[in-house]
């Protein structure tokens, strides 16, 4: 009895020590998956010259829309990123639901000057605003994004993103401005290191 008890603690403190091992916060290879870049002069010359190809998702919501963001159009704007791979988000603020909005490949997301996305408040553990799921090629241009974290219904929820990345590839992100969210940004790479 007293040998079983014996190894019994001693594989219980055995456990206890070496389960305890040091973790240390490791920084993905970020600059493989996303660019910043802080430079607006840049996309003036380049980007600002070819507005006319892009589709305008204001003209995809219906009649009599608000400009407060107020109302939902979440289903609006997805239909067009679904349907336009060059688009400019409305001039004005505009409300998203839990759902979020995807964003497929190849795709070029402009902001106008106004142009704000608020999420509307909810009880959701995980959601993001923008969603990267296995996408490439995109590139968002001064994304204004503002999270639910002052009217967020749950006890949960901290993991509420601005833009959620899984398993993308040469995403740039060019002057964002997040406010208000539980995390700003979440990479997440499915790969083996």
């Amino acid at each position: 009895m007293k040998l079983y008890l014996f190894i019994l603690f001693y594989f219980y403190f055995v456990n206890l020590t070496y389960s305890q091992t040091v973790w240390n916060y490791k920084m993905p290879p970020v600059a493989s998956v996303l660019k910043f870049k802080n430079d607006r002069s840049e996309f003036s010359k380049v980007i600002f010259k070819d507005l006319k190809n892009y589709k305008n998702l204001t003209d995809l919501l219906p009649k009599n829309y608000v400009k407060s963001g107020t109302v939902d159009y979440t289903v609006y704007l997805q239909k067009g990123l679904d349907h336009f791979n060059e688009v400019i988000f409305p001039d004005f603020p505009i409300l998203i639901n839990s759902k979020g909005l995807y964003i497929s490949s190849n795709s070029k997301i402009v902001f106008a000057s106004n142009s704000k996305i608020l999420m509307k408040g909810n009880s959701k553990e995980l959601f993001a605003i923008f969603n990267v799921i296995d996408s490439k090629n995109i590139s968002i241009y001064f994304p204004n994004l503002i999270g639910d974290k002052t009217t967020h219904t749950g006890k949960k929820g901290e993991w509420g993103m601005g833009i959620m990345i899984k398993g993308g590839q040469n995403i740039n992100i060019s002057i964002p401005k997040l406010l208000i969210l539980g995390e700003m940004e979440y990479i997440f790479r499915m790969v083996i290191f």
